[in-house]
């Protein structure tokens, strides 16, 4: 850490209070146990001074010249990028989930208006065979399980349709 080497017990335990030294961390009570220690120890008070020293000549240089931006000039940037449409802004979850709310609400109710048989009510088959074109799908009834099947014309039953 400071680069003292020692391989005396009571040096290693000093050791974090000497690199709080230089910036004046130290609670009364270790600094008077620094202070006692650097008495007693000539290579612990070269190391403390060195970085004393170091301090100083840190604290003469002057500072760099730096601007950094307010709060409000971030805010500002935030709000600037926020504001600016990407290719993607409209997928943004603020406009697609009401879209999507409303669609699903139109869904359910235009499938409630529309009319279904209830449970036992049978669609009405037509029977015979009308002219023109043949219908894209049969209704029949399904005698084995007692229901109306949808049927492709292929797979009607010779007959016509019944």
């Amino acid at each position: 850490m400071t680069g003292l080497k020692t391989d005396h017990p009571e040096c290693r335990g000093v050791e974090r209070l000497l690199l709080a030294l230089p910036d004046g961390e130290l609670a009364p009570r270790e600094a008077a146990e620094l202070q006692a220690h650097l008495d007693a120890c000539p290579r612990c008070r070269a190391e403390a001074e060195s970085l004393l020293r170091f301090r100083d000549l840190l604290r003469a240089e002057p500072l760099p010249d730096v601007r950094l931006p307010s709060g409000a000039e971030l805010l500002n940037r935030l709000q600037h990028r926020q504001r600016r449409r990407t290719p993607w802004s409209v997928f943004r979850p603020a406009w697609l989930a009401p879209a999507v709310a409303l669609g699903l609400a139109a869904l359910t109710v235009s499938l409630q208006l529309r009319p279904h048989p209830t449970s036992g009510q049978r669609i009405p088959v037509v029977e015979g065979v009308q002219p023109g074109p043949p219908p894209a799908l049969f209704v029949v009834d399904d005698e084995r399980t007692g229901r109306q099947v949808l049927l492709a014309p292929a797979a009607t039953p010779s007959g016509g349709g019944s």
